[in-house]
């Protein structure tokens, strides 16, 4: 099970469009989680965590 990737996200982006302003959220972001860790995704409350 050593090196197994339990999750692999390439080049994520998350725009939203907030009165005519595109926000660019995400920018290409990678994340790979091996087999076995353990990962948390913290924020102040109302980022839209989930939706990563």
């Amino acid at each position: 099970m050593e090196n197994e990737k339990a999750v692999v996200a390439s080049s994520v982006r998350k725009e939203y469009n907030i009165g005519g302003t595109i926000v660019k959220a995400l920018k290409g972001v990678d994340l790979t989680v091996q087999a076995g860790e353990f990962v948390t995704i913290s924020g102040p409350s109302g980022l839209e965590k989930r939706r990563f």
